[in-house]
């Protein structure tokens, strides 16, 4: 079995894609485990895994030379699930301002596990350092105490001393807390959860999501950093800021006003969410203009400024406000797919049942923000276990307005160690302008050795592009094959055996 360095090394080089899933299958329940403790959310925690595993994606070279990748995953997930946590408390308590709602009684806590996972995170956080990463890596990573030694540079039974005096720190910790229990019951209840599995799917998911995510955006991260950070003024985070209070304030003036009708709180509701998207925005604006401001000053510390040639000044484009709620439609990307794209901050997606199908409703995808070279949609990964040896059909019907390049469906098949053996993204034939809803597909032929299946749908350029009624499903070989991923061709004879010329 492969370190966790040589893993993140083998990724972080040569960009195996075996390798990472391999590293998230073997560190999921770590860091899913610790994220639904913290959040109690099992739909927020599968959120965090994925932002703590994008995050070792991205610092995969770093992390191959770590010291300990458990306690530093374990500290991640901590940070990134309090965030979560506080964003959520945040959104439930402005919903409970808006309806009106009384303040619940404290229930009673359940007994055994249920009793303590809402406090073991914090007693943990009361912990040392070192004491805190003998028992993440005994009772949440699952290690042997030979491996627990090797991590902490100390001999086998001095490593089970540290997590018996660890182990007993952490049981004082939660009677302080006022949870009554002996300390052997709590090695129970901890070593059970160490057996506990994250969902199945749930590897392949992250991994294909985290891969897809960090290919597709590698290239236009710093054109888009840099193209927010300059649009982004102090005058910006004003006008937002001041937009969230106004929005504050005017809620607590509906509420003394107008009392408990149906109306007023359906309108409550609507700010509520606008005031959290307005306060998201500010903080995402704030890190784009910290990072901008270190790379002038980097830049500046270099090389010397150019002389710039003074002209007439013109004047400031006003920023683009943000558009209001729309009833029927959001702005995230529903349970199950993820966000993609060349420069995702360029489109906003979601589901709008103001465009229903069928009775269906209908996932879309609209620039805000791009140009005819970018695209932005959403996508899904998953195993190909199902269709191996088959060929399949992926179909859907479409809709588009003023699309400049197109709406696309797109389907990739991958194998182990090669990515797209099997690839259409309907470049050839994809509706473009303002088209009514019609039927499109995709048919691909899945090897016996695939691996996963990536699929989706994109708008290239400027526009929007509706989606429903997707299917996927097994078809025979009498429907024919829209694959666009040629092999190359392969020379008849051998070439230049004797090496010569340039």
């Amino acid at each position: 079995m492969s370190e966790p360095g040589e893993l993140l090394r083998s990724y972080g080089s040569e960009r195996s894609e075996r390798a990472f899933t391999e590293f998230v299958q073997r560190h999921l329940n770590l860091v899913y485990f610790t994220a639904l403790r913290r959040t109690g959310d099992d739909r927020v925690a599968e959120e965090v895994a994925q932002e703590v595993f994008t995050a070792v994606a991205r610092q995969a070279t770093t992390l191959a030379s770590h010291p300990n990748v458990v306690a530093w995953l374990y500290r991640t997930t901590r940070n990134v699930a309090e965030k979560a946590r506080r964003s959520e408390h945040r959104r439930r308590h402005r919903e409970q301002e808006a309806h009106l709602m009384q303040d619940d009684s404290t229930a009673s806590s359940p007994v055994d596990w249920e009793a303590v996972r809402p406090f073991i995170d914090r007693a943990l956080d009361e912990l040392s350092e070192v004491d805190r990463e003998a028992v993440v890596l005994r009772f949440f990573a699952n290690q042997p105490y030979a491996s627990i030694a090797s991590v902490l540079g100390s001999t086998e039974d001095a490593a089970r001393m540290r997590v018996d005096r660890a182990l007993e720190k952490l049981h004082a910790a939660l009677r302080r807390h006022g949870l009554k229990s002996t300390q052997a019951a709590l090695g129970l209840a901890l070593t059970h959860q160490a057996t506990l599995a994250a969902p199945a799917a749930l590897a392949g998911k992250i991994s294909g999501a985290v891969l897809s995510q960090v290919a597709l955006t590698t290239a236009g991260t710093a054109v888009a950093t840099t193209t927010l950070a300059a649009m982004t003024t102090a005058k910006t985070l004003t006008l937002i800021t001041a937009a969230a209070v106004i929005t504050t304030l005017s809620i607590t003036a509906y509420v003394h006003e107008r009392g408990r009708s149906k109306k007023i709180e359906t309108a409550l509701a609507t700010l509520s969410k606008d005031r959290d998207y307005l306060e998201s925005k500010v903080e995402e604006l704030t890190v784009l203009m910290t990072e901008s401001r270190k790379r002038e000053i980097a830049a500046a510390t270099a090389t010397p400024p150019p002389k710039v040639v003074v002209a007439t000044p013109s004047p400031t484009p006003a920023t683009k406000a943000e558009e209001p709620p729309v009833p029927g439609v959001t702005r995230t990307a529903p349970k199950g797919w993820y966000k993609n794209g060349s420069k995702t901050n360029a489109y906003t997606v979601g589901v709008d049942q103001n465009q229903s199908f069928r009775g269906m409703p209908s996932a879309y995808a609209q620039a805000t923000d791009s140009t005819d070279n970018d695209f932005g949609g959403m996508m899904q990964t998953i195993s190909s276990q199902n269709y191996a040896g088959q060929r399949v059909r992926m179909s859907g019907w479409m809709k588009t307005e003023d699309a400049a390049k197109g709406g696309n469906l797109w389907l990739r098949v991958d194998a182990e160690g090669r990515s797209g053996v099997q690839f259409d993204n309907m470049a050839d034939r994809a509706p473009k302008g303002t088209t009514d809803w019609r039927e499109y597909s995709i048919v691909l032929d899945v090897p016996v050795d695939a691996k996963s299946l990536s699929y989706g749908f994109f708008l290239g350029g400027n526009g929007k592009v509706w989606v429903s009624g997707t299917k996927f499903e097994p078809v025979g070989p009498e429907v024919p094959s829209t694959n666009k991923a040629k092999a190359p061709a392969l020379s008849t004879q051998p070439v230049n055996l004797g090496f010569g010329g340039p």
